[in-house]
């Protein structure tokens, strides 16, 4: 802090202080580093109460000493067109970008990151990041096979944090460029999340744009799958045991198809 009990800004172009107590300290859920929390309790004319309010609602600020923060005001109160009194908690917060994310054989580097808490303290980790032919194929071997069949790999994400985290694919995304590599949006899920009560919520869900190409790609080779099967089978073509081995040949080949269901003409979009 640029003084003992203070937090300076610049807002406008003016400095901004606010007097601050600290009310706890704690690890980043994201790197471990430890995070303070403080708070400010004043009293403003009406004009600098909207000043204040209009500051903390740009969050996230930086402050001089290069710490960044967000604000919130707890409490507000005044009486008729005297005096604000206002009391602030402001939170320190972490600007994260890794420089590469790094896991079974794979060393990605981020165009767009972002990692989130979970409300049970795990860590989820969303990024975007182009890749070859090759790379994209190792990616999609890594995905689950059902939610009672999960797969999991250590993860780092260099830049943020050293330490391997035991992880698993989320959503992902893709978008084919006319360079050859291929855009993904990956989702990485810390393995401590499905052994809580809040992945529970998340097991029954509706998304875009999964949803809309399943309903077209499906219904299409539904009909064409079944015109064709009947054109065989009518032509003598294919004896009745095959029909029912070609039908069966879906329960084993179907999840490694499921990725046509992920992509997108424009992953900036997500």
């Amino acid at each position: 802090m640029a003084e003992p009990g203070v937090l300076e800004f610049t807002f406008n172009d003016q400095p901004v202080r606010f007097p601050v107590g600290e009310v706890e300290t704690k690890p980043s859920p994201f790197t471990g580093h430890e995070l303070r929390t403080l708070s400010t309790q004043v009293t403003l004319s009406p004009p600098d109460a909207e000043l204040v309010k209009a500051f903390v609602a740009t969050a996230p600020v930086t402050a001089g000493d290069g710490s960044v923060w967000t604000g919130n005001i707890d409490m507000e109160s005044y009486t008729n067109d005297g005096p604000h009194s206002l009391t602030i908690t402001w939170k320190e917060a972490e600007q994260l970008m890794a420089d590469t994310v790094e896991f079974e054989g794979l060393a990605l580097t981020p165009t767009r990151y972002e990692e989130r808490e979970n409300d049970d303290g795990t860590i989820c980790v969303a990024f975007q990041a182009k890749l070859t032919k090759d790379e994209t194929d190792t990616l999609r071997s890594l995905a689950s096979r059902s939610a009672t069949d999960r797969r999991y790999f250590m993860v780092i994400r260099r830049g943020v944090s050293d330490d391997a985290q035991s992880m698993r694919l989320g959503r992902v995304l893709w978008q084919q460029h006319d360079d050859g590599t291929i855009g993904n949006d990956i989702t990485l899920v810390d393995e401590a999340f499905d052994a809580s009560d809040g992945s529970n919520a998340m097991l029954v869900f509706g998304g875009e744009p999964m949803v809309s190409n399943l309903v077209r790609q499906v219904s299409s080779l539904l009909v064409q799958f079944e015109a064709l099967i009947a054109e065989l089978e009518s032509a003598g073509v294919v004896a009745p045991v095959a029909v029912e081995q070609i039908r069966a040949s879906a329960d084993t080949l179907a999840p490694d198809r499921c990725h046509i269901f992920f992509e997108v003409a424009d992953l900036s979009k997500w």
